[in-house]
């Protein structure tokens, strides 16, 4: 998915929105709203070209048009606030791709681009799981991954002066989460919540994963790392946020559990990692952004 079709997503969904709530804001929108805020140039460049609605506005212009009438959008929306600090990124992201013929770009900048695009399409829409939305999130996981097929971490082996012996190969969360993190801010720059991360090493007798999140884990990004401890390889995964909410569409709910989620992948299953519990048999391989293997 290219970035300019993301963007002329934008522009569509602020017209939208634009065209429903200036009006509510002022009778004379077109000009109290609108072209109160444009310079001098721009406004003779609306003359010249005989531009008399939002559709004749390239995305500079909206988002200058948004960010200025924030303070009355703010009030008759549910929005947010933190939108206003994505419309101002995303100019930002506007300019450095509109200014430059070629654009190279590491992971971490594209997953933060899409990012923001993502976060500023669902609270101007209100729709968090539309088909567009869930293509950009796929996207994302695309990002996080590198060209080799296996990541190792080399800043160090791991601590284990604290393990007994008879757990020197099992990897503790503490450390699994310190693994996970560690790669995904070096390629996507985001900082991880200890709360969205879920692991699991490979349970006796039958050597498969179990796993329970916590249904509202679903709502938000969340980080799956399923350990190996036999090979030294942690499978990692990240759900984008809503793509598989509410769980119980998709997974096993235990009610005697708070209506916690449970998951169950067979530990020889190292392509499909499909859940053997819900009635979907939900494969999380589309998911998966990297094999780490560590020390």
């Amino acid at each position: 998915m290219k970035i300019d079709l993301l963007l002329d997503e934008v522009s569509k969904k602020t017209i939208f929105y634009l065209g429903e709530m200036l009006p509510k804001i002022d009778e004379n929108w077109w000009n109290n709203c609108v072209l109160k805020y444009l310079s001098t140039m721009q406004i003779d460049q609306l003359k010249r070209r005989n531009i008399k609605d939002l559709k004749g506005f390239d995305l500079a212009v909206l988002l200058k048009v948004f960010t200025s009438n924030w303070r009355e959008l703010y009030k008759l929306s549910s929005f947010p606030y933190e939108l206003l600090n994505y419309a101002k990124e995303l100019q930002t992201i506007r300019n450095k791709w509109a200014h430059s013929s070629i654009q190279v770009s590491s992971g971490a900048d594209l997953y933060r681009d899409f990012d923001t695009i993502e976060r500023y399409l669902i609270a101007v829409s209100g729709n968090d799981n539309d088909e567009f939305i869930k293509k950009i999130r796929l996207e994302k996981i695309k990002f996080l991954k590198q060209d080799n097929e296996e990541d190792q971490i080399k800043e160090g082996k791991l601590e284990r002066s604290n393990m007994q012996s008879s757990e020197m190969l099992k990897l503790k969360r503490t450390n699994a989460f310190t693994l996970v993190s560690r790669y995904i801010k070096r390629n996507s720059n985001v900082l991880i919540d200890k709360k969205q991360f879920v692991f699991s090493n490979r349970v006796k007798p039958y050597l498969n994963w179990w796993f329970e999140p916590r249904n509202e884990t679903f709502k938000k990004d969340l980080y799956i790392a399923l350990n190996s401890h036999s090979s030294k390889k942690m499978y990692v995964f990240m759900i984008p946020s809503g793509e598989l909410f509410p769980p119980e569409n998709y997974f096993r709910i235990r009610k005697e559990l708070n209506d916690k989620v449970t998951i169950n992948i067979s530990g020889d299953d190292i392509i499909s990692f499909t859940d053997n519990l819900g009635k979907d048999k939900i494969s999380l391989k589309k998911y998966q952004i990297t094999t780490i293997v560590y020390d």
